[in-house]
Formats: C-alpha cells, sequence, structure tokens
C-alpha cells in the first residue's frame, strides 16, 4: 500500500471545528470530531452524547459561484452515503468557501467526472468525483458573520 502525504493542516483543523461548532449550535447540539478512519469530519450529538447527525467540513480559498460544481470525491461520497443508512442519521456537507458558508444534504443530484488537483504534483490528487451543481447548497451564514461568532 503507496502511503500519501497529510496536506490538512492544523489551520485548516481549526476552521472546520468553527464551522462544525457554528452548525451544531444552530439545532442546539454539540459537535464532536470523529478520529480520521471516519467519512466524515464530525458527528452532531446532544448532551447525552446521543447522535442526531453526521457533517463533512470543507473550507476553501474562493467564493462559492467561482465554480458552477462542488467536487468530492467518489469514495469519500460512497462512505458518507454508508455512514448515513447504516447510522439512520443524515449525513451534511458543508463548505465554507470565502464568502459564504453553505449546507447540502447527501445523496444529492451529481455526475461523475475526473477531477481533483493538479498543483502539488501528487498523482493522486486526481480521481473519479461526484460532481455536485452549487445551487444545490443552502446558505446558512456570510462567511464575515461566521468569523465573528465567539465561542
Amino acid at each position: 500500500m503507496v502511503s500519501r502525504p497529510t496536506y490538512e493542516t492544523k489551520s485548516d483543523r481549526q476552521n472546520e471545528f468553527k464551522v462544525a461548532r457554528y452548525l451544531a449550535n444552530r439545532e442546539g447540539l454539540l459537535a464532536v470530531s470523529m478520529p480520521l478512519r471516519y467519512a466524515v469530519d464530525y458527528a452532531v450529538v446532544n448532551d447525552s452524547g446521543d447522535v442526531h447527525g453526521w457533517y463533512e467540513i470543507k473550507c476553501r480559498t474562493n467564493p462559492m459561484k467561482a465554480y458552477d460544481t462542488y467536487l468530492l470525491s467518489i469514495g469519500k461520497y460512497h462512505s458518507m452515503l454508508a455512514l448515513q443508512h447504516n447510522s439512520g442519521f443524515p449525513v451534511f456537507l458543508a463548505v465554507k468557501w470565502t464568502d459564504c458558508l453553505g449546507v447540502m444534504g447527501i445523496p444529492a443530484k451529481h455526475t461523475i467526472s475526473m477531477g481533483g488537483r493538479k498543483d502539488r504534483g501528487d498523482w493522486q490528487d486526481t480521481e473519479p468525483c461526484a460532481m455536485f451543481p452549487i445551487e444545490q447548497f443552502k446558505v446558512l451564514a456570510k462567511a464575515k458573520g461566521l468569523h465573528n461568532r465567539s465561542g
């Protein structure tokens, strides 16, 4: 098995936590970080620790409308579908762009195309991806308001 570098930074994880906390607080729930082996980044739980849903969080450096679609690894997408099916709790994809925070439920209408990054020189960055039309995301907050939220 070929091991891959981990590109996620401490800053990335902190940004994802802010988004997860914001989303959980909206529902009166708590966000609990999942181990790396999970298909999602966070479980959303009540005070007793009972799971109410799941979030995969992405933080991007471009505005929401920079692209017509949002891409997600088809392997990640299938793992999210399996988690939703097996747990009985909904899985959501939350993306914080530079201008807003958007959320969409899984499964969602998509096409499958080859996609990914080409700027790191890692051949494994390009793979089959589920391509979701940007219009499927519900905008929940402006990014500025999300940064100013305390807690």
